[in-house]
């Protein structure tokens, strides 16, 4: 009978080679989309496009900051809301 130790070092190792497969996929895989429900040149527009950039080049995916002010914000979030999964990754 193995030791204690051998065995908790053997359970291990398989956890860890069981979870490579996981680490295979790119995150993420489409553009990221920013629905903003506020007017274009406002303060958190700005800070939204001020984050992009960067954003955008350290992912390696395009970063779309789009405006839908209307409604106190209620017709960008139905749009956020409405999105189809597969087309992008939105955030709002």
């Amino acid at each position: 009978m193995l030791p204690r130790r051998y065995a908790g070092t053997l359970l291990l190792l398989g956890a860890l080679l069981a979870c490579a497969s996981a680490l295979a996929q790119p995150y993420p895989g489409k553009p990221l989309r920013w629905i903003m429900p506020f007017a274009a040149g406002g303060p958190l527009d700005v800070i939204t496009r001020a984050i992009a950039k960067p954003l955008a080049d350290s992912m390696g995916q395009p970063v779309v900051v789009e405006n839908r002010a209307s409604a106190g914000g209620i017709v960008g979030i139905e749009a956020a809301a409405k999105q189809p999964r597969p087309a992008s990754i939105t955030n709002l």
